[in-house]
C-alpha cells in the first residue's frame, strides 16, 4: 500500500524557514512540521485515523496521536514502517481525558483538536527524537532556545526504576542549559496506556510566552498550569512493559512517540496569546458576527465581554468537534456526547446570540479552514449538512413537544438543557428526589447511594450525574457508586444463580478452529450450499454441574461439548447460527444451540439414549444445508440492501441493526433525508435484482488488520460497532458493497436467485425496518403476488351491474383475505399494486352502488324476511355491505318494522351491527339492548344507542377492526348466537300471537293518502269561518296567514293521523282477531285451498279490518281534539290578543302538537 498516494499527502516548495514578515498560516505550520519528518528525516506520511475508534471498546472517541498505532505499541501488530509521521484528530470529551467543561474558558482548551506526532518503531530512539524536535523548533519554526523548558523523568521508588540520566545527558548536549533541565516524578513525566501494557518515561517541552524570556528563568513554574508557561511537545520513550501483577520489565524493542498540540503551536507562532486568536478560529468568529450582527470578539477572559466571548469560544470549538466527528461518519444515534454537544450548540446559538440555525452556517468555515487536511470535511459535505438539519428539526421537535413537568424544572433552572434531558424519559422524578437530597444534606458531594438509586429507580448514567453535579457545583462519589453497584450486581447473582450450564473456560488451554465454516461449495444443479462434514475429536463435555468426561455421567439431557474444529456458524454480525447434528456410531445428536465463549466454540445437544459420548472420542459434524443456504442468501442480500439504499437516496444512512435467519432478513434504518416513499422501494429493489438477474457481482473477501482498515476508502461498518485488531473481514461484491462483516456469503449475487421486499415499517422519525426474503421464498411471493395482481386486473375489466356487483364484491373481499394473511409471505411491491387496483375496483363499485344500492338493499332485505318467516324476526349479514362504506345501517333498518332485526355489516375490515326490536315485542328477556349484546361478546365490542332513543328499541354495536381472516369465522359464530337468544327468548312469544305477523309498516296506501290529507284540510280550514264571522278578521287582508297555516296545519294533522294509525292498527288487530279469524273461517269452509293459503286470506282479512278502523278512529279521534283545542285557546286563552296572533298560536300550536304526540305514541 503506498501511503503517500492513498492519503493524499502534498509535498510543497514552501521554505522550511518563513522569511515573510507576516505570520504563517496554520496550513504553513502543519505543512512545515510533516516536511521536516517526511522530506529531511525518512519518515513515512500516514493519514490520521478517523476519531471513530472501530477496533477499541475502550474510547469514545481518538483521544490521542497514538491511539492508530495502539496495537503496534503492544505488540500485536507489525509497522509496515519504521518512522512515520502525521498530524492526528483528537476529540477528548470524556473519561480520563475530558477537556469539554474547561472549554471556552481558558485559552487552550480544546474538545477538537490536531496532534502532531513522530513515531519511531524499532528504529531511532531518545538521542535521535531530541534532536529532531529541538531542531524543528530552534531551526525551523525558530523559536528561540532561551524560551523553552525540557522535563525528563527523575525515577520512582515505588516503581522501582531510576532517574532517567541518559534523557537528562542528552538535552545537556543539544545545548540546553542545566537550569532549563528539570526532573519530575511518574505523575508528570512517566507514560503508561493503561494499567497493563507498554510503557516509559518521557519528556515534555515548556515554552514560556512572556517576553522576559531572556533574563528570567521560570523553571520553577513549568507543570504550574500556567497559561503563559505551556507544554508544547511530549517525547515520550516506549521502553518498558507493565504486568498485570504490577512488575515492570524492559521490551525487547523500543519506540518513539511524540505529540505536539498544534494549535498551541500555531497560537505562538502567529504572535497570539490564545488558541482562539489564531486562523484556525477567527474565520468562524467572523462568520458569528457576520450572520448574527453580535459585537466583536475581544479574546475577553474577565470582564463584562467574558460570557460573550466565552460563548463565540465555546461554538466554535464545537463546530469544528462536530463537523470533523461527522466527516469521519459518526452518528448522534450511536455517540449521545456528539448529539449533547449539537444540542448545547444550538441552545448558545438561540440564549447567546439569539439565532437558531447557527451550526449550519459555521461549520462551512471549518470545512474551508480544515478541509485542505483533513479531504473528507469537502468529501462528506452533504452528509454533515443532513446529519446537522436533521439533529436540529429533532431537537426542535422534542422541545416542542416535551411535558409541561419538563418544561418546569428548565424554567427554574435553564442549565439543564445541557444535559440533554430528553434522552432520559425519569429525569424529572429523578431530579426531583436529587432536589431533595440536595436541600436534606449539607455536603457538596452526591453520594454513591443516591448515585445508585437515581441510576437504578431512574435510569441516569453516570456520565449524567458527573454533569449534574457540574451544574450544581457538586462532586461526586463515583467509587461509591461503583462500589455499590458492583455489590448489589453480586447480592443479585447469588439470589438468581441458576444452573443454566455455564461453563468456566479459563482453565483450558486450547482453543477450537472454526475458521472451516467458510468452507463450502455451491450446487448450481440443486441451488443448494454443499457444506462438507468435519470429523474432529471432542477435548471437554459439560452439564449443568460442571465438567465431565462422559455423557453417561450427564446430571441432565442436555451437555455442552468442545471440539477442536467447527463447521458451525455461532450467532454474530446479525445472522442466526446453524442448525445441524454431530454423528458418533451412526447415532445422532441433535443440535440445540451453538456459542462463542472467547477461544471456544461452545455446542448445546441433546443426548442420546443409545450412544453415549466421550472425551477424546471422534465425531462427525454436519451442518444444516437448507438452513445455512437460506442465510447465506438473506445475508448477502441485506449488503446489497444496504448498498441499494445508499445509492439510490444518496443521503446520509445510518444502520441501526439486522437480522438474518433462514425465513427473511431484517434492516433497520434511519435515513437523514426526504421520507422513503413505495417508489423508492421500487428502486431499491430493482437495484438488488438487476444484480441478482443481469450484472451478477462477484463476491470477494479480503482478511485484514486493524492498521490496514485505517487506509481504506468508503467501507460501510455498523456505528457503534466494535471489530477485532485482527482477522477483520472486508466482504466486497463489485464496486457495488464494500462492508466489514464476519458473516457467510453467496460467491456470486446470481446465487441469490430472486429478491424481494415483504414490508416496510416506519418507525419513527426517519427511521424504517424493512423484511425482505431471497432464493425460492422471493420467487413464490412474486409468484403469488403477480397471480393476484392479473386477478384483480382482470375484476376491474369487468363491467359492473346490479347483477354481479354482489359477486365481484365478495371476490374483492376474498383478495383482501389473501393479501392480509400474515402466514403467506407476498411481494410486498405486488401488494402495494393490489391495494391500488383494489382502490380503483372499490371507487367504481361505490359509483355504481349508489346507483342500485336502494335497490340492492330492498332486495336482500325483502329476501332476509321472507326467508324469516316462520322465525318471525331477522339475522341477517348483509353480503352488499361492501358497497356501504359510509352508509348507515338506518338505509337497511327502514324496510323492516314489523318484527325484531339483527343486522351486521363488513365494510374496509371494519365490523358494525345494529339491532332493532318494536316496542310491543319488548319483554324482560328480549330486547335490542339484550340480543345485540350477543354479537358484542363475540366481536368484544361494546353497545351503543343512538341519542334520543330507547336502548330497548334500538341499539348499535360499536365499529371495530377485525381482520379479514378473523372475521369469516366470527360472523358465523355471530349470526348463529343472535338466532338461538331470539328463538330461547322470543320465538314462542310469536307463536302465540300469530297477529304480529300483521304488516305494521309505518307506509301507508295512495288512498290512504289522499283520505289523510283530504281530511286534515277540511279540518283546516274550518277555523277560518270562525275568526272571520266571529273574530272578525278581515278576509282578503288576512288571506296569507290563511293559506299558509292552513297548509301547515293540513300536513301536520295528516302526520298525526298516519301515527296513530300505526299505534292503533295494533290493538285493533288483537282485539279483533277471533271475530275476523270465524268469520274467514266459516266463509272459506267451502274453498279448496291449502292451509297456508287460508292463513294468509284470513291474515289479509286481519290486515284489512284492522287498517279501516285503524283509519276512522285516527281521523275522528284527532280532529275532535283538533276542534276541542281550538274553541277553548281561540275563546279562553288567547282571547285578549289580537285575531291575528290568535289565529296564528291557536292553529300552528294545535297542529303542531297533535303531531308531536302521535310521535310519542308511535315511538
Amino acid at each position: 500500500m503506498n501511503f503517500l498516494k492513498s492519503n493524499r499527502y502534498r509535498f510543497n516548495n514552501f521554505s522550511i524557514r518563513n522569511h515573510s514578515s507576516k505570520p504563517p498560516s496554520s496550513q504553513f505550520i502543519r505543512t512545515q512540521f510533516l516536511d521536516f519528518f517526511i522530506k529531511n528525516n525518512s519518515h513515512t506520511f500516514v493519514r490520521s485515523s478517523s476519531v471513530i475508534p472501530f477496533c477499541d471498546p475502550t474510547l469514545s472517541f481518538c483521544n490521542a496521536g497514538m491511539n492508530q498505532f495502539k496495537n503496534i505499541l503492544l505488540g500485536k501488530q507489525k509497522s509496515q514502517y519504521n518512522r512515520v509521521a502525521n498530524s492526528q484528530k483528537c476529540i477528548r470529551v470524556g473519561g480520563k481525558h475530558n477537556d469539554l467543561s474547561i472549554v471556552g474558558t481558558d485559552t487552550y482548551h480544546h474538545t477538537f483538536f490536531e496532534m502532531l506526532g513522530n513515531w519511531s518503531f524499532g528504529d531511532y530512539f531518545k538521542k535521535e527524537a531530541c534532536e529532531m524536535s529541538w531542531k524543528l523548533l530552534t531551526d525551523v519554526y525558530r523559536i528561540p532556545p532561551e524560551r523553552l523548558y525540557v522535563t525528563y523523568f527523575k525515577g520512582d521508588d515505588i516503581l522501582e526504576i531510576p532517574a532517567d540520566l541518559e534523557c537528562k545527558e542528552i538535552w545537556r548536549e543539544i545545548g540546553v542549559p542545566e537550569n532549563r533541565i528539570i526532573g519530575f516524578g511518574a505523575k508528570e513525566n512517566f507514560w503508561e496506556m493503561g494499567r497493563t501494557g507498554p510503557c516509559g518515561g518521557c519528556s515534555e517541552i515548556h515554552l514560556d510566552h512572556l517576553p522576559t524570556f531572556k533574563t528570567i528563568n521560570r523553571s520553577e513554574l513549568v507543570n504550574k498550569d500556567r497559561n503563559d508557561l505551556t507544554e508544547l511537545w511530549n517525547i515520550v520513550f516506549i521502553e518498558k512493559m507493565r504486568h498485570s501483577d504490577g512488575s515492570i520489565t524492559t521490551l525487547p524493542k523500543k519506540h518513539i512517540d511524540t505529540g505536539m498540540g498544534f494549535e498551541r503551536l500555531v497560537a505562538f507562532l502567529q504572535g497570539k496569546h490564545s488558541n482562539y486568536d489564531s486562523d484556525l478560529f477567527m474565520p468562524i468568529f467572523e462568520k458569528i458576527h457576520q450572520v448574527t450582527k453580535a459585537p466583536n470578539y475581544s479574546g475577553s477572559f474577565e470582564g463584562e465581554n467574558r460570557e460573550r466571548d466565552t460563548a463565540y469560544r465555546i461554538l466554535a470549538d464545537h463546530s469544528r468537534m462536530i463537523a470533523v466527528s461527522l466527516a469521519d461518519g459518526m452518528f448522534p444515534e450511536q455517540n449521545h456526547k456528539l448529539r449533547r454537544i449539537i444540542r448545547k450548540c444550538i441552545n448558545f446559538s438561540e440564549s447567546e446570540f439569539k439565532h437558531p440555525n447557527l451550526l449550519p452556517l459555521t461549520i462551512p468555515v471549518v470545512r474551508q479552514i480544515l478541509g485542505e487536511t483533513f479531504p473528507e470535511l469537502v468529501k462528506n459535505m452533504s452528509f454533515i449538512d443532513e446529519i446537522t438539519r436533521y439533529e436540529q428539526e429533532l431537537y426542535k421537535s422534542l422541545r416542542e413537544s416535551m411535558s409541561k413537568d419538563v418544561k418546569e424544572i428548565i424554567k427554574k433552572n435553564p442549565k439543564l438543557t445541557e444535559l440533554d434531558i430528553f434522552n432520559y424519559p425519569g429525569f424529572v422524578l429523578g431530579y426531583q428526589d436529587f432536589c431533595a437530597y440536595k436541600k436534606n444534606n449539607s455536603s457538596k458531594e452526591m453520594s454513591g447511594d443516591i448515585m445508585y438509586q437515581l441510576n437504578t429507580n431512574f435510569g441516569f448514567d453516570l456520565e449524567l450525574m458527573e454533569r449534574l453535579a457540574e451544574l450544581e457545583d457538586m462532586t461526586t462519589d463515583k467509587n461509591g457508586y461503583l462500589d455499590k453497584l458492583e455489590q448489589m450486581k453480586k447480592s443479585y447473582l447469588d439470589l438468581h444463580l441458576t444452573d443454566d450450564g455455564s461453563i468456566a473456560l479459563d482453565s483450558l488451554d486450547y482453543t477450537t478452529d472454526n475458521e472451516i465454516k467458510y468452507n463450502y461449495s455451491y450446487d448450481n444443479e440443486r441451488q443448494l450450499y454443499r457444506i462438507p462434514p468435519v470429523k474432529t475429536k471432542i477435548l471437554s463435555i459439560f452439564d449443568k454441574k460442571g465438567k465431565i468426561e462422559s455423557t453417561k455421567n450427564a446430571s441432565n439431557n442436555v451437555v455442552k461439548i468442545i471440539v477442536e474444529k467447527s463447521p458451525f456458524y455461532y450467532e454474530s454480525g446479525g445472522q442466526e447460527s446453524d442448525v445441524g447434528f454431530i454423528v458418533k456410531n451412526h447415532k445422532h445428536f441433535q443440535l440445540k444451540s451453538v456459542n462463542n465463549q472467547g477461544n471456544f466454540i461452545v455446542h448445546s445437544i441433546e443426548t442420546n439414549p443409545d450412544e453415549v459420548l466421550n472425551v477424546g472420542d471422534e465425531v462427525e459434524l454436519n451442518v444444516g444445508e437448507e438452513n445455512r443456504s437460506a442465510l447465506i442468501r438473506n445475508h448477502s442480500a441485506t449488503h446489497l440492501l444496504n448498498a441499494a439504499i445508499r445509492d439510490t437516496t444518496r443521503v446520509p444512512i445510518y444502520q441501526k441493526s439486522s437480522v438474518v435467519n433462514n425465513q427473511h432478513l431484517k434492516y433497520e434504518v434511519i435515513s437523514f433525508g426526504p421520507k422513503i416513499k413505495s417508489i423508492d422501494l421500487e428502486s431499491f429493489e430493482n437495484f438488488i435484482r438487476k444484480y441478482i438477474k443481469d450484472q451478477p457481482l462477484e463476491r470477494k473477501v479480503r482478511i485484514m488488520n486493524s492498521q490496514e482498515l485505517q487506509c481504506e476508502d468508503k467501507i460501510v461498518m455498523v456505528p457503534g460497532e466494535i471489530y477485532p485488531d485482527d482477522g477483520i473481514r472486508l466482504v466486497t461484491f463489485g464496486n457495488v458493497s464494500k462492508e466489514l462483516c464476519c458473516g457467510t456469503h453467496v460467491f456470486n449475487t446470481s446465487e441469490l436467485l430472486d429478491f424481494t421486499f415483504l414490508s416496510m415499517l416506519s418507525t419513527g422519525r426517519n427511521s424504517y425496518i424493512f423484511k425482505a426474503v431471497t432464493g425460492s421464498g422471493a420467487i413464490k411471493a412474486i409468484a403469488i403476488g403477480d397471480q393476484l395482481v392479473n386477478e384483480l386486473e382482470n375484476l376491474r375489466d369487468t363491467e359492473i351491474s346490479i347483477q354481479n356487483i354482489k359477486e365481484i364484491s365478495s371476490k374483492l373481499r376474498d383478495i383482501s383475505i389473501q393479501l392480509n394473511n400474515s402466514n403467506v409471505d407476498i411481494s410486498f411491491l405486488k401488494k402495494l399494486d393490489c391495494q391500488v387496483l383494489t382502490a380503483e375496483i372499490k371507487a367504481v363499485i361505490k359509483t355504481e352502488s349508489r346507483k342500485v344500492l336502494k335497490e340492492l338493499l330492498e332486495k336482500e332485505i325483502k329476501e332476509a324476511i321472507s326467508e324469516s318467516e316462520e322465525k318471525f324476526f331477522i339475522v341477517h349479514f348483509l353480503s352488499c355491505s361492501d358497497l356501504m362504506k359510509g352508509v348507515s345501517l338506518d338505509k337497511a333498518t327502514q324496510y323492516v318494522d314489523d318484527r325484531p332485526l339483527i343486522i351486521i355489516s363488513y365494510t374496509d375490515n371494519i365490523v358494525k351491527a345494529v339491532s332493532c326490536v318494536p316496542k310491543h315485542f319488548i319483554s324482560e328477556s328480549f330486547d335490542a339492548n339484550l340480543w345485540i349484546k350477543n354479537i358484542n361478546t363475540i366481536f368484544n365490542s361494546h353497545t351503543s344507542t343512538p341519542k334520543g332513543q330507547n336502548p330497548k328499541q334500538i341499539t348499535n354495536m360499536k365499529e371495530k377492526f377485525i381482520h379479514p381472516e378473523v372475521f369469516k369465522n366470527l360472523v358465523e359464530t355471530a349470526l348463529s348466537a343472535a338466532n338461538k337468544f331470539a328463538i330461547e327468548n322470543y320465538y314462542e312469544k310469536v307463536q302465540n300471537s300469530k297477529a304480529n305477523r300483521i304488516d305494521f309498516n309505518r307506509n301507508v296506501s295512495t288512498g290512504s293518502n289522499f283520505l289523510f290529507y283530504g281530511s286534515a284540510a277540511i279540518i283546516s280550514t274550518l277555523p277560518i269561518w270562525l275568526y272571520w264571522r266571529i273574530h272578525q278578521m278581515e278576509l282578503l287582508p288576512s288571506l296569507v296567514f290563511f293559506v299558509v297555516f292552513t297548509a301547515l296545519s293540513t300536513y301536520l294533522m295528516s302526520m298525526a293521523y298516519r301515527n296513530t294509525k300505526f299505534t292503533l292498527k295494533h290493538k285493533v288487530a288483537i282485539k279483533r282477531e277471533d271475530a275476523v279469524t270465524r268469520e274467514m273461517t266459516q266463509l272459506l269452509a267451502d274453498d279448496k285451498m291449502s292451509r297456508k293459503e287460508k292463513d294468509e286470506r284470513i291474515l289479509w282479512k286481519k290486515n284489512e279490518v284492522a287498517d279501516f278502523e285503524a283509519t276512522v278512529f285516527s281521523i275522528f279521534y284527532n280532529n275532535a281534539i283538533f276542534l276541542a283545542m281550538v274553541v277553548f285557546l281561540s275563546f279562553y286563552l288567547f282571547r285578549a290578543i289580537s285575531p291575528t296572533f290568535n289565529y296564528i298560536i291557536t292553529i300552528g300550536g294545535t297542529s303542531g302538537l297533535l303531531a308531536l304526540l302521535s310521535t310519542s305514541k308511535s315511538s
